[in-house]
C-alpha cells in the first residue's frame, strides 16, 4: 500500500509525507454527515449528463457511521471532491471531471474524485507526484535588503512615535492638571476672599525694596564715578611717569654721548700735551749736548797764534760767523724736530680720531642694543604671562573636554543599552508578530476550509446516498467535529458518523525556517 493510502486509512496517525512538505501544519478533524457521497464535485453541471453505470458498494471502513463508498482513482485528495455517482447508482447530473469508468475526462483535476470499478475492493489512492517536489526556499539578498531598511525605517518611526507619545502623555498630564485647577478656582467663591490688602502689602514692600535698590544704585553709581575718576587720574600720572621716564633716559643717552665726547677730547689733549713735552725735553737735550761738543772742539782746539804786533785781529767777527752758523744749525735741527713732532701728533691724531668714531659708534650700539634688551625683555615677561594664561586656559579646557567626554561616553553607554533593549524588544515583538501572523494565516485557512465543508454539506444534505467514501476514520475527536456541524439534522447524527476530513495548519517546521530567514 503507498504511504499515502496508509496515511489514509490510518485512524489517528498523521500522513507520512507530512514531514517533506513545509506548509503542512498539525491535522484537525472534522466528521461530516452526509447522505451523498462526499467525493463528489458540484462545481461543473454541463447541460447533458454522460451516460456512466455506478454500483456502490458497502464501505471496509470499520464503525458505526460506515456507508456506501464506490471504488475510485483518487487523485489529489480534497474535501471538495466526489464520484460521479448518483444515490441510484448512475452518473450525477453536471459533473465532467471523468469520460467514463476510470478514465479522466476534459474536466479533470486533482480536486476530484471519480471512478466506477467493480465493487468490493478497498479504494486504491494515488499521489500527484507534484506535491512530492520541495519547496525551492532560496533567500533573495535583496529581499534581506529590503527587510534591513524597513527595519531601519521602523526603529526610526517606533523612535518618533515613542517621542510623540511621551510628549502627548505630558501634554494630556499638563491638560488635566490645567483643568483641575481651572475646576478648583471655578468652585472657590471669589466674593468670600478679599486679596486687595495682600495685593497692597505685596506692593509696598517691593516699592520699598525697588527704593531701596535704586538707592544702592545710586551709591554705587556714586563710588563708580570716582573710582573711574580715580583709574583716569592714575593713568595719567602713569603716562606723564612714563613720558618722563622716556625724557630723561633721552637726557641720559645725551649726557652720556657727551661724556665720552669730552673724554675722548681730554685724551687727546694729554696725548698732544705729553708729545710737547716729550719734545721740549728733545729739544733741551739736543741744544745742550751741542753746546757741549761746541765746547769740546773749543777746548781741545790748539790755536798757535803768530802774533804780529803790526796786525789788529778782528775776533768778534769770527765769533759772529760761529754764532751764526750755530744759530742756523740749531733752527733747522729744531725745524727738523719740530715737523718730526707734527708729523708724530698728526698720525696720533688720526688715529685717535679714528679710535674715538669707533668708539662713539660702539657706545651707540652699546646704547641701542640696552634699549632693544629691555624692549625685548619686557616682551619677554609679557609674552611669559600670556603663555601662562593660556596653559591655564587649556588646563581648564582638556578638564572640561575630559568631563564632556566622560559624560559623553555614559551617555552614549546609557544609549547603547537602551538601544540593545530596543531590538531586544523588536525582535521580541517581531516573533510575536510573525507568532500571531501565523495563527491568523491558519485560522484563516481553517475558517475558510470550515466555511466550504459546511457550504458542501448544506448543498449535499437534500441528496441522500448510500454510496459514501471514508476516508479517515477517528475516534477521539468526533464529539468536537460534531459540534462545528450543527445545521445537519438530528436524526441523521444519531444514525450514522459521517467520514473524518482531516485538515492542517502550518507546521512548526515552516514557522522555524521563516523566523531564520527573517532574521
Amino acid at each position: 500500500m503507498p504511504p499515502r493510502t496508509a496515511a489514509l486509512h490510518s485512524g489517528s496517525t498523521r500522513p507520512a509525507l507530512a514531514s517533506s512538505f513545509p506548509e503542512v501544519c498539525e491535522p484537525r478533524y472534522v466528521s461530516l454527515q452526509s447522505p451523498a457521497c462526499p467525493a463528489c464535485d458540484q462545481s461543473q453541471l454541463p447541460a447533458t449528463p454522460p451516460r456512466l453505470t455506478h454500483t456502490p458498494v458497502p464501505s471496509r471502513v470499520p464503525g458505526p457511521g460506515a456507508a456506501m463508498a464506490c471504488r475510485s482513482c483518487v487523485v489529489g485528495f480534497s474535501s471538495l471532491s466526489s464520484c460521479e455517482v448518483t444515490p441510484a447508482g448512475g452518473p450525477r447530473p453536471g459533473t465532467s471531471g471523468w469520460g467514463s469508468c476510470g478514465t479522466p475526462g476534459p474536466g479533470f483535476s486533482s480536486r476530484s474524485f471519480t471512478g466506477c470499478e467493480a465493487a468490493g475492493t478497498i479504494p486504491q489512492v494515488t499521489v500527484n507526484p507534484s506535491l512530492l517536489v520541495p519547496l525551492d526556499l532560496k533567500v533573495d539578498p535583496a529581499i534581506q535588503q529590503q527587510k534591513t531598511q524597513e527595519k531601519e525605517e521602523m526603529k526610526v518611526l517606533n523612535d518618533k512615535f515613542a517621542s510623540l507619545i511621551g510628549k502627548v502623555q505630558a501634554l494630556e498630564q499638563r491638560n488635566q492638571l490645567l483643568e483641575t485647577r481651572w475646576r478648583f478656582l471655578q468652585g472657590q467663591d471669589s466674593g468670600t476672599f478679599d486679596l486687595g490688602h495682600l495685593y497692597e502689602e505685596y506692593q509696598g514692600r517691593l516699592q520699598a525694596e525697588l527704593l531701596k535698590v535704586s538707592q544702592e544704585r545710586g551709591q554705587l553709581e556714586a563710588n563708580l564715578l570716582q573710582v573711574l575718576q580715580k583709574v583716569e587720574e592714575f593713568r595719567i600720572r602713569y603716562e606723564e611717569e612714563i613720558s618722563k621716564r622716556t625724557d630723561m633716559e633721552f637726557t641720559f643717552v645725551q649726557l652720556k654721548k657727551d661724556l665720552d665726547a669730552e673724554c675722548l677730547r681730554r685724551t687727546e689733549l694729554e696725548t698732544k700735551l705729553k708729545g710737547l713735552q716729550s719734545f721740549v725735553e728733545l729739544m733741551k737735550n739736543i741744544y745742550e749736548q751741542e753746546l757741549k761738543d761746541l765746547a769740546a772742539q773749543v777746548k781741545d782746539v790748539s790755536v798757535t797764534v803768530g802774533m804780529d804786533s803790526r796786525c789788529h785781529i778782528d775776533l768778534s767777527g769770527i765769533v759772529e760767523e760761529v754764532k751764526v752758523q750755530y744759530d742756523a744749525i740749531a733752527a733747522r735741527s729744531l725745524e727738523e724736530a719740530e715737523a718730526y713732532s707734527r708729523r708724530q701728533l698728526e698720525e696720533r691724531a688720526a688715529c685717535s680720531a679714528e679710535f674715538g668714531n669707533s668708539l662713539q659708534s660702539s657706545r651707540s650700539e652699546i646704547t641701542d642694543l640696552n634699549v632693544r634688551i629691555q624692549k625685548l625683555r619686557s616682551q619677554i615677561l609679557s609674552i611669559k604671562s600670556h603663555c601662562l594664561k593660556l596653559e591655564e586656559n587649556i588646563k581648564a579646557a582638556e578638564e572640561q573636554g575630559e568631563l564632556a567626554f566622560q559624560d559623553a561616553k555614559a551617555k552614549l553607554a546609557q544609549l547603547e543599552a537602551a538601544l540593545n533593549q530596543a531590538k531586544q524588544d523588536m525582535a521580541r515583538q517581531l516573533r510575536e508578530y510573525q507568532e500571531l501572523m501565523n495563527v491568523k494565516l491558519a485560522l484563516d485557512i481553517e475558517i475558510a476550509t470550515y466555511r466550504k465543508l459546511v457550504e458542501g454539506e448544506e448543498s449535499r444534505m437534500d441528496l441522500p446516498s448510500a454510496a459514501m467514501v471514508s476516508v479517515v476514520q477517528s475516534t477521539s475527536r468526533t464529539a468536537a467535529s460534531k459540534s462545528s456541524l450543527s445545521r445537519a439534522p438530528s436524526r441523521k447524527k444519531k444514525n450514522r458518523k459521517g467520514p473524518v476530513i482531516k485538515i492542517t495548519e502550518m507546521s512548526e517546521k515552516f514557522l522555524s525556517q521563516e523566523s531564520e530567514v527573517s532574521e
